[in-house]
């Protein structure tokens, strides 16, 4: 699905301006920062662990409590932070911008409240790990330049974060809510759908079809984690309040069946509550630019196993505008 950031008429609006358009390198960082890339690149993923060892020694709550202990384990957040590093200061030194890669992590930040604070905790652990890794080869005019590449990529994700909470009518991170679970339908051995609505009674918001909300399990270790699931209703089907999720638990191969989904699985059934996020997320029709005025557009819908789930309020939007395509 490729991306348009022109602003449908849905009331949906994917604020991809914000992104489009970072603040620029000085011509002396710019110059430092291509002669110096293949450097970082070639070390990124040595200094991705040493930054979390000293983000999490210093921060312990936010391995409790914020990040994925079961990617960490497996390392698949350590190298989505370096290909995002990597990705983003590539493009500064051509003046350009990766619009949907920064789409996609500011929608994650924001469906877990992240605030414009935590962004300096990062920077500070991340430059320290840097310096540890690369030692006297980081003189002041690369840690400067580099210190600016980060903050330009913080800056950028702020501003289209602060439009995320903005558009969900909430104070940037205040996003979590208590549900209800109203129903639970074990469609398969490995596959459990659950109906929520709001614990106080009030009506949940309504999503855009392809969204997806926050689920936070405290677990038997007293951690609270937090993942992320799609939302699976169609167009209008959640106005009245309720949304309904589909939670996929099974062990595979070398992977162990996640934490979060077994807590699930194992302990929530009619009359439980549990935290849950207002809904983000970017995977929509009108983040890709199919509008009332292309209707004959062909569009492939491809998923594999639970990734099933935000496809089904995708088609159904589909049918329900009477879409040709």
């Amino acid at each position: 699905m490729s991306v348009s950031t022109e602003q449908v008429s849905t009331g949906y609006d994917d604020h991809l301006d914000l992104l489009s358009s970072p603040r620029q390198l000085s011509e002396a960082d710019r110059q430092i920062i291509a002669e110096t890339l293949p450097v970082i690149g070639a070390h990124i993923n040595d200094i991705t662990p040493v930054f979390y060892t000293k983000l999490f020694d210093n921060h312990p709550k936010l391995i409790r409590d914020l990040f994925n202990r079961g990617n960490q384990k497996q390392g698949a957040q350590q190298r989505a932070l370096a290909a995002s590093i990597a990705t983003f200061a590539s493009h500064l030194v051509e003046g350009k911008s990766p619009v949907e890669l920064l789409s996609r992590i500011g929608h994650k930040h924001a469906s877990l409240g992240i605030s414009e604070d935590q962004y300096q905790v990062v920077h500070d652990n991340l430059f320290a790990a840097i310096v540890e890794v690369l030692g006297d080869a980081i003189t002041p005019e690369i840690a400067g330049a580099w210190d600016e590449v980060y903050w330009i990529l913080a800056e950028t994700l702020i501003g289209f974060e602060r439009a995320l909470y903005a558009d969900a009518g909430v104070e940037p991170g205040e996003v979590f809510r208590t549900a209800r679970v109203v129903g639970r339908e074990d469609v398969t051995d490995e596959v459990a759908v659950f109906s929520l609505r709001a614990a106080d009674g009030s009506a949940l918001p309504a999503s855009h079809p392809g969204q997806y909300i926050t689920v936070g399990a405290r677990l038997e270790d007293g951690a609270r984690q937090l993942r992320q699931y799609s939302l699976m209703g169609s167009p209008g089907e959640d106005d009245g309040g309720t949304w309904r999720i589909g939670v996929r638990r099974v062990d595979e191969g070398n992977a162990p069946a996640g934490e979060v989904s077994t807590w699930l699985h194992r302990n929530l059934e009619v009359g439980s509550e549990v935290e849950v996020t207002l809904p983000f997320g970017d995977l929509t029709l009108a983040h890709a630019g199919l509008t009332e005025n292309n209707l004959g557009v062909p569009v492939v819908l491809c998923s594999a196993g639970i990734g099933i789930t935000p496809m089904l309020g995708l088609l159904s939007e589909l049918e329900s505008t009477q879409f040709t395509r």
